[in-house]
Order: structure tokens, then sequence, then C-alpha cells
């Protein structure tokens, strides 16, 4: 599944992560976490790469 960031958007996960790695110069697996935040606030699951609901960025709990 296609993973867009920003403008750009890339064939996988691995190709995401590795272009992450590379312009943030962070960890690998700082870039994974961060390449699959992204993809959860846009409604899709890190691991399977289908679709789910979208996140709230702000959940707030009921009592």
């Amino acid at each position: 599944m296609p993973v867009k960031l920003g403008k750009k958007s890339y064939k996988n996960f691995a190709s995401a992560k590795e272009a992450v790695k590379k312009n943030k110069g962070i960890s690998d697996e700082k870039a994974s976490a961060y390449v699959a935040s992204v993809e959860r606030a846009q409604g899709k699951d890190p691991r399977t790469g289908k679709k789910t609901k979208k996140r709230k960025t702000s959940v707030q709990r009921k009592k």
C-alpha cells in the first residue's frame, strides 16, 4: 500500500521509513515509529496497510 508523507508518496512502508531516516537523520526505530504514527493518523493500519477509522488528534475519555 502506498504511504503518503507530506507531498510525496512512497510505494511501501520500508521506502518511506528509509526516506524519513535519511532526511531527518534519526535511527531506524524512530523512523519506523514516525511512519507508523503518520499512517495511523491517516487512518491506515501500519502492519497491514488497510484502512481503519481515522483517529482524532485529541481523544477525551469518559469517566
